[in-house]
């Protein structure tokens, strides 16, 4: 039979992150490995956008432990962390304030959440107190349990308790007129302000969340309840609360492992990233996984980092953030899912200890993290700039292995062509031909480099490529196609590609492969003996 001369087309890149299944098994627009790219236009992916300092280094030495907004009764808003046990102020991008009136523990994450003019704080260690707008205080906490973390719900504090695991508990409402007097208080007595209700010993509250107006999740380690208050009359009365198990066998892995997507409730249990809500065809909860495709990844952090997990839903931006630890002892890794797209990304050289969507008076609105590297005590903000504060984002992007269907057909791969979106820098190509590398290296956008506009005249083959690569005579719809040479004889054909310069960045669109084959034609040295 005569070899047949084909081409293979790949017009989408945007898949995303599969690690579920093999290189071979994978859909053709997804990657079996990729790291600091995000998908754009209708099938391209391009270097993510980097960070830069928010924030001074305020704390040298150490890792940051929270991240708030406090809204002023002018709707003018102030911006907080905790370094080091110490609560600051943000006064610029290079300076801070220390808020006085209490300190906190100086290693425990700490949780944080506005009720009127308070922003309670809880970190296991540390009594419950608030900030006022100006310091630190505990007037008004009475009865108060030890919280690790907290939540505002039905006008009220809900919270954990590190003495008694097993319960949730409440304070008092704050008033119809936004009066927040009784809000600390979580008495029982006379008159009663708060209460508990608990699940039993070994039923560990791992976190809370809201969904919609109406509903208090309530996560254990093994079970996740919804739990609606029944009655409530008034703010110095205890309530009574229904519940309802929505889970038996999943929980959050932590407290700052939960989000909310629009209406759903998005959580990181045990191996798995979980979607909670409602499903039209039916009447109550129901859970979902959303992660499948990077469960290996998922499961893959330690069991000891878990508690570190830390998630954020950026509405401004489409996407959900998943902060993990991943061969270190802080989070250096984050997981994307791209809801626009419906695919997951993975992003290096960010160390988020905590997020914070910032949305300034002007409703502009800033997404945020303080490290959780202490050789890297700032406040960055994110998605704003062409490098990782002046280092360069290191990327790469590998394909699915190629068969074309016939994996025990020997191909002659004859030339590859692919299509470049917007070029800065130089990007790294390399083809693997049955698992053998064969790399050529493009440089664009700039007057420097061995290929590309500004480096030879039109109709001018670049310096470093010979006549077999052809030149458009724009860089933000370019494409460059180059002749492979023996031995190009296999079964398979993959590709990768990379940069890591300062400021650089890449965008491929499109990927073709030409080939020939002849299906009698077999590889003899995979027979059987």
């Amino acid at each position: 039979m005569a070899s047949q001369k084909k081409v293979a087309g790949i017009d989408s890149l945007i898949g995303g992150l599969d690690t579920f299944l093999s290189e071979t098994e994978i859909d053709d627009a997804s990657t079996p490995d990729c790291d600091n790219v995000i998908p754009t236009g209708k099938g391209a992916i391009r270097t993510r956008l980097g960070r830069t300092s928010h924030w001074g280094e305020v704390s040298a030495g150490y890792a940051g432990q929270g991240y708030f907004t406090y809204i002023k009764s002018n709707n003018t808003v102030e911006e907080l962390a905790i370094f080091n046990g110490v609560l600051y102020k943000r006064a610029s991008a290079t300076s801070a304030t220390a808020i006085t009136g209490g300190t906190f523990s100086t290693t425990n994450r700490i949780c944080g959440a506005q009720i009127g003019s308070r922003l309670y704080f809880a970190d296991g260690v540390t009594a419950l107190c608030y900030y006022d707008g100006t310091n630190i205080v505990t007037t008004g906490v009475a009865s108060a349990p030890l919280p690790s973390f907290l939540i505002i719900y039905n006008r009220r504090i809900y919270c954990n308790d590190v003495a008694n695991p097993d319960r949730y508990y409440f304070g008092g409402a704050m008033t119809s007129d936004g009066l927040v007097a009784n809000t600390g208080n979580f008495a029982s007595g006379t008159p009663a302000y708060g209460g508990y209700a608990g699940f039993g010993l070994g039923k560990i509250v791992q976190g809370l969340s809201k969904l919609g107006s109406t509903t208090l999740i309530v996560a254990v380690k093994d079970g996740i309840h919804r739990i609606a208050p029944t009655a409530d009359t008034g703010s110095s009365n205890a309530l009574t609360h229904s519940e309802e198990l929505v889970s038996n066998s999943i929980g959050f892995a932590n407290h700052a492992s939960a989000d909310n997507i629009e209406n759903d409730l998005a959580f990181l249990s045990w191996g798995d990233i979980y979607l909670l809500g409602e499903v039209a065809s039916y009447t109550s909860l129901r859970t979902r996984i959303i992660s499948t495709k990077v469960s290996n990844t998922v499961s893959a952090i330690a069991s000891a980092y878990l508690s570190k997990t830390n998630m954020i839903y950026s509405p401004s931006q489409k996407k959900l953030y998943i902060g993990y630890a991943d061969g270190t002892t802080y989070n250096n890794k984050v997981l994307v899912y791209d809801t626009y797209y419906k695919s997951w990304w993975k992003y290096s050289n960010w160390h988020p200890a905590a997020w914070l969507e910032y949305v300034d008076e002007a409703n502009s609105s800033y997404l945020l993290y303080v490290s959780d590297n202490p050789s890297d005590s700032y406040a960055y903000q994110v998605n704003n700039t062409a490098n990782d504060a002046g280092a360069a984002i290191s990327w790469y992007w590998k394909s699915k292995v190629f068969d074309m269907k016939g994996f025990d057909v020997l191909k002659k791969f004859k030339r590859w062509a692919v299509r470049f979106g917007s070029i800065y820098g130089t990007v790294t190509i390399t083809i693997y031909i049955g698992g053998t590398a064969n790399t050529s290296v493009l440089t664009l956008g700039s007057l420097s480099g061995s290929a590309g506009l500004g480096c030879m005249p039109l109709g001018q083959a670049p310096l470093g490529w010979d006549d077999n690569e052809l030149t458009l005579d724009t860089i933000a719809n370019d494409y460059r196609w180059k002749k492979l040479t023996r031995p190009n004889e296999a079964t398979d054909i993959q590709f990768k590609f990379s940069g890591s310069g300062v400021s650089e960045a890449g965008q491929i669109e499109k990927i073709k492969i030409y080939y020939s084959e002849n299906p009698l034609k077999k590889d003899r040295d995979k027979r059987l003996a």
